[in-house]
């Protein structure tokens, strides 16, 4: 009966201990973590739709710098229509004016033409009843002189021929007025008509104008909006930083008080173990020197042994100790494990996940954009995962690393689909595409599954044995 209520005894501080050590684990933990996944997601969200906003903007810019110019152009054509106008109605008032004029010539001209020929007509009727009969002869031969006979001769012949060359003068003065006249009429049509076309042209330049102009002040109104959208969006980007960083800071003392609580619960432990061992091994002694010949004594060491075996001294003291710097797991095992399994392509959950970018066609995929642009998104600021640090605690929790032949791993990842290039990166990272090559667990975070370490954003290629220790935990492939 002693020996059993030792057993019991020894039990129900070993269980004591446990309840102690799992009551030490701070319950806010957890809680942290998703409030960090959390506002990580709300940041790269708000990041996300104010790069949006930019690219909305700079369209809207483009756009309204386009109108603008093309408002200039209408504005320069409407400008010169004005003043092809303006010079068609000077035209047109000039012609008008000739109009005028040449109406008033050719006024004076018929009636200079219709007194010419009225006094053509007298000197025509004074001719015909002087030289009818014998008058024109008598008038002739009165001269006195041969000469006053050659004179009056030649005279009634001038008379007669500049009264015919003064009457086709006369006719072809008028005609020529005329047709001037009518030549003035007609361009004046046309010009009448150059006017009502370049009306018509700048009615429609004018509309072209205005509505340009109203777009333009469309777009200006649109950029103000976006612009201000994108302020609001780069306001709450800063703001989930600043309360990341602070979530951050708060995980780490969290994991901090962890950690004593941990190491002072399993001291605790360790030291009533070891004292519940040594007090059952003093009751043991006197009762084994009572009855050494009974054969039930003979079978109570065999009972006691395991009480002795079931708390020896490392029990509860293997989780605490100093962490080993390198995880190593037999690669071979992962080669042939779901090596038909197609990656996946995650999207963003509030877990971590991210979406899968490819790589840029290109020999130096550190210095592309594309690389740039998908690591950015990283805003860890704790501890970094080094060859002399060997394990710390990244952004999804505990990191280690290994340097292992690459091979099988690639090819697996080939046959799931993904044809990134492998290669180094400058600081000896193992790189796939735009990613940091890790070990994890699957049933965790499944292959092609991709999340934030401390040496920035990881795919899942690989698993080991490791996780049997650290389920949670991440193996990043390095050359170190």
């Amino acid at each position: 009966m002693v020996k059993k209520h030792l057993k019991l005894k020894v039990l129900c501080s070993v269980l004591s201990a446990a309840i102690m050590v799992g009551s030490a684990l701070p319950v806010g933990a957890a809680g942290t973590q998703d409030q960090i996944d959390s506002a990580k997601a709300q940041r790269n969200q708000a990041s996300q739709m104010a790069a949006a906003k930019q690219s909305e903007i700079n369209k809207l810019e483009s756009l309204k710098n386009d109108s603008e110019a093309y408002l200039t152009e209408l504005g320069d054509q409407l400008d010169t229509l004005t003043g092809e106008l303006q010079d068609l109605r000077t035209e047109y008032e000039n012609t008008q004016l000739d109009i005028e004029v040449t109406k008033v010539e050719l006024g004076a001209a018929n009636l200079k033409s219709q007194k010419q020929s009225e006094d053509m007509k007298l000197r025509i009727q004074y001719m015909y009843e002087n030289t009818h009969g014998t008058g024109f002869l008598t008038n002739l031969f009165s001269a006195n002189s041969f000469l006053e006979f050659l004179n009056k001769s030649e005279f009634i012949t001038s008379v007669d021929k500049f009264d015919k060359e003064k009457m086709a003068e006369y006719e072809e003065t008028q005609q020529e007025i005329a047709e001037k006249k009518e030549a003035l009429e007609q361009q004046q049509e046309s010009i009448t008509e150059l006017q009502v076309e370049s009306l018509r042209k700048q009615d429609e330049v004018k509309e072209l104008y205005d509505s340009t102009n109203a777009q333009i002040e469309e777009y200006a109104a649109s950029i103000t909006d976006a612009e201000s959208d994108q302020a609001q969006l780069l306001a709450e980007v800063q703001s989930r930083e600043t309360e990341l960083n602070a979530l951050m800071a708060q995980k780490a003392e969290e994991d901090a008080v962890k950690e004593a609580e941990q190491a002072a619960a399993a001291e605790k432990q360790a030291a009533e173990e070891q004292a519940a061992a040594a007090q059952a091994a003093e009751i043991q002694a006197p009762e084994e020197e009572a009855v050494p010949e009974e054969p039930v004594v003979q079978e109570e060491p065999a009972e006691d042994a395991p009480a002795e075996e079931a708390v020896p001294e490392e029990t509860g003291q293997e989780d605490i100790s100093v962490e080993e710097p390198e995880e190593t797991y037999v690669e071979e095992e992962t080669y042939e494990e779901e090596e038909d399994t197609e990656v996946p392509t995650s999207t963003y959950e509030g877990g971590g996940f991210y979406s899968y970018v490819p790589a840029e066609d290109t020999d130096d995929i550190e210095n592309s954009a594309t690389y740039r642009s998908v690591q950015s998104v990283c805003g860890w600021s704790g501890a970094v995962l080094t060859k002399s640090a060997g394990v710390v605690t990244g952004p999804a929790g505990r990191e280690t690393y290994y340097n292992l032949p690459m091979n099988g791993v690639v090819r697996i990842m080939r046959n799931a689909g993904n044809n990134d290039p492998y290669w180094v990166r400058s600081d000896g990272v193992k790189m796939l595409g735009n990613y940091v090559m890790v070990a994890a667990n699957h049933s965790i975070r499944p292959r092609g599954s991709i999340y934030e370490t401390s040496l920035g954003l990881a795919i899942v290629c690989d698993t080991g044995s490791f996780i049997s220790s650290y389920p949670e935990a991440t193996d990043i492939a390095v050359s170190w």
